[in-house]
């Protein structure tokens, strides 16, 4: 669990997810696949070395929030956006 939360940053919430990658990762690429809200989504991160967070649903590029508390990124998607086989994509 502390892997799910910490580093891949996936918190399921009431009304949906929210999705707050670390702003470290040590590895240049990750891949984790779990159910969530009984939908099985999927998390990759990529460092591609640009510097720039940017997180996709299934190819479509969402808005990020600033969280100065974990001093990353965030995104929360609302349960009717979870569909299963989602794919989230992380990019650095």
């Amino acid at each position: 669990k502390a892997i799910i939360k910490a580093a891949f940053g996936v918190e399921p919430t009431f009304d949906g997810l929210q999705l707050t990658p670390a702003a470290y990762f040590p590895t240049t690429s990750a891949r984790l696949t779990l159910d969530v809200k009984g939908r099985s989504i999927t998390v990759a991160y990529k460092n591609e070395g640009n510097g720039t967070r940017a997180i996709a649903l299934n190819g479509e590029s969402l808005p990020l929030t600033f969280d100065p508390m974990r001093e990353t990124y965030t995104v929360h998607i609302p349960t009717d956006r979870l569909t299963d086989g989602a794919v989230f994509t992380v990019t650095d």
